[in-house]
């Protein structure tokens, strides 16, 4: 008779710098997921909050940094000490949904699969629009990629212990602000099989608050990451046809339009061609991000989008200018 197969162990690892806020929230969605969590490792990045005695509360494995370091110092040190099979990455400001846990193991059933990594929900408390169209995209984005993906999601993602220690952990010299590294240890892990999917089922909360001027700042400069990772791989012209982790074709246009677009029509009062290209550019744009707008509409209503398409014009404008940014800087120091 077979004796049936043990579901693998998981390790739950957090890091944490100045998260009083969430910190709590966070832990404990991991301690009710239903499907009990092997061990909950906080790893303390040097806060000067009550982080670390907010975790201490809650009774889990806690390790105290007294240096900041950042989240991917954390993750891998919290891998290290980790007894789990597998090793379960939740950001402190997020909060897992029921099922979580369960659903991710069921993933795991396919030995074939080393990763699975999950997105945010359409569920987001801050009713601000900045807010509601971050989440909302990132939402969007991830649900056009294909099942299988080539990149770690580090808010939230499951590794196999085994398959994370091949591959060396998240890179530490690839500092990029604002997050994004931990995107590279997907791409790295690809090269050998395509062992990572994304699971839909697998969602959780972000409990971040963006402003206007956040969500623009924080695009801005995620952008020059984003370049400068894609040319670090080689991807950065694909990306235009292929898309670049959540970054699909149709996002990379718009950035682009946007500047034809308030171009064409500054300088439109002195040029008609110019005037009529600017229309035409505005349209292309539109039809461009309808099936964003669409969806946006379906869980915000249609009263909130017309205020979404001017932060969506924004962000576009801000992702733009950072990726110039980005561009500039990896010509002048490329052969750094």
């Amino acid at each position: 008779m077979t004796r049936p197969t043990e579901a693998p162990t998981i390790s739950a690892i957090v890091p944490a710098r100045n998260s009083e806020q969430t910190i709590g929230e966070c832990l404990q969605a991991l301690l009710e997921s239903g499907t009990p969590v092997h061990e909950i490792i906080v790893v303390n990045d040097a806060s000067t909050d009550t982080t670390l005695a907010i975790a201490r509360r809650y009774g889990v494995n806690t390790i105290d940094l007294s240096t900041k370091h950042d989240a991917n110092h954390c993750r891998n040190l919290g891998a290290s000490k980790a007894s789990g099979d597998v090793l379960l990455f939740v950001d402190s400001d997020v909060v897992l949904q029921p099922g979580a846990v369960h659903n991710i193991l069921e993933s795991l059933r396919d030995k074939t699969i080393d990763a699975v990594v999950g997105l945010y929900s359409a569920k987001h408390r801050h009713a601000n629009i900045a807010s509601q169209y971050k989440n909302l995209w990132i939402r969007y984005s991830y649900l056009r990629s294909h099942r299988s993906v080539d990149w770690i999601f580090g808010a939230i993602a499951a590794i196999r212990k085994e398959a994370f220690g091949e591959a060396g952990g998240f890179d530490r010299t690839l500092f990029m602000h604002k997050g994004g590294e931990d995107l590279e240890l997907g791409k790295r892990m690809a090269r050998k099989r395509p062992s990572i999917i994304l699971n839909p089922a697998v969602e959780v909360e972000h409990l971040k608050r963006h402003s206007l001027c956040s969500l623009l700042k924080n695009d801005f400069v995620r952008s020059q990451g984003f370049v400068k990772l894609a040319t670090n791989l080689g991807q950065f012209a694909r990306s235009f046809f292929k898309g670049f982790v959540n970054i699909y074709p149709g996002f990379a246009y718009s950035a682009v339009l946007s500047w034809a677009i308030v171009l064409c029509h500054l300088l439109g009062t002195w040029s008609h061609p110019l005037f009529w290209t600017g229309l035409v550019c505005t349209a292309v744009y539109l039809i461009l991000n309808y099936p964003f707008l669409r969806y946006f509409t379906h869980h915000r209503g249609l009263a909130e989008t017309p205020g979404v398409v001017g932060v969506m014009f924004l962000d576009h404008l801000a992702c733009g200018l950072g990726s110039l940014k980005g561009i500039i800087r990896w010509l002048l120091f490329r052969d750094e």
